[in-house]
């Protein structure tokens, strides 16, 4: 009767343990009555390495269960982690250095796109003059028209200094690079404009590196971790 009540904590155990990986709150939840919390943890740790009662074989046979119903091995999770860090956020977002308006211009002069966008700088400016005040500079297209960001700016630009104007570019999802798909977790548009959502890549390392015992705190760790991330990659 012992016996059985013993194996029944110890599945209970393993079955707690799998929710969240915490074997301390496994323990406590498994039915045991430690102490405190140190006890607690320094009895999980023991059961989690002791194979005489068969635990470490019962969770690695669960983690083998649970991967089958969600149609995912280890392997799998790790080259989902690895896109995540192989993406390149500039695919998404990038920083562009647009010509100003002076760049290409006739004597530098400021320069519209067309003759559209002129006139209706003038109409605004007439609107202005007349209510508030009369003595602003009316625009003039002495610079010409022509204005196009699709230049790269002028180096001799006597307004930027060949700096041009720094602008955010954002990739049109549809053009974006394979590679570079996993990294995408969708946009959001805020009061400030429309902000892109990515996969944290630091997050997706420190997992791979957990996995393969980069953190390991004992010296007894048989893991080269080098030489694994080396053959997963």
């Amino acid at each position: 009767m012992l016996d059985s009540l013993l194996k029944s904590q110890h599945e209970a155990f393993c079955l707690e343990y799998m929710k969240d990986r915490n074997g301390t709150a496994a323990y406590k939840r498994a039915g045991y009555k430690p102490k405190n919390n140190n006890v607690a943890k320094a009895n999980a740790s023991r059961l989690l390495t002791n194979a005489n009662v068969g635990i470490p074989q019962r969770i690695a046979e669960l983690e083998a269960e649970y991967a089958t119903k969600v149609g995912f091995e280890i392997e799998d999770v790790l080259n989902k982690y690895l896109s995540v860090i192989r993406a390149n956020p500039a695919d998404l977002v990038s920083i562009v250095h647009d010509p100003c308006r002076y760049c290409y211009s006739t004597s530098h002069a400021y320069q519209w796109r067309t003759a559209r966008e002129y006139s209706e700088a003038i109409r605004e400016h007439l609107c202005v003059s007349d209510k508030s005040n009369p003595h602003t500079m009316k625009p003039t297209d002495d610079g010409g028209y022509g204005y196009s960001t699709r230049l790269t700016p002028y180096a001799g630009c006597p307004e930027c200094d060949g700096l041009g104007i720094i602008r955010v570019h954002y990739a049109d999802s549809s053009t974006i690079p394979g590679h570079s798909h996993p990294i995408f977790a969708g946009i959001e548009e805020t009061q400030h404009g429309i902000k892109v959502k990515m996969h944290d890549q630091m997050a997706a390392l420190n997992a791979i590196a957990k996995h393969l015992g980069f953190f390991a705190n004992n010296n007894n760790s048989t893991v080269d971790a080098p030489d694994a991330l080396t053959e997963l990659l």
